[in-house]
């Protein structure tokens, strides 16, 4: 299991202090469950129950993870379009 960076840069409380992430990076174990869901919600950051290994694969992985992400949100941006629509 691993949270795939999906934004093109962002920062994340890592322990005591904030370090930059990049796009495709793995946040490290430092990064606290509250602040991984938090990057979540913020939509920076995507969950990948698969471990990905640093190297080639890793791109595909943040590749699917943005796909995944960007799902979501086609979706809830539908429902909120589909719940503003009057019914006839």
């Amino acid at each position: 299991m691993a949270y795939i960076v999906t934004a093109t840069q962002m920062v994340a409380k890592l322990d005591n202090s904030e370090r930059y992430f990049e796009k495709g990076d793995v946040l490290p174990a430092g990064v606290s469950n509250a602040e991984c869901k938090r990057l979540v919600a913020a939509g920076v950051v995507a969950y990948v129950k698969d471990e990905v290994k640093e190297d080639a694969g890793a791109d595909a992985a943040a590749a699917a993870a943005a796909q995944a992400a960007a799902d979501a949100k086609a979706e809830a941006d539908a429902k909120a379009a589909a719940a503003k629509t009057p019914a006839k």
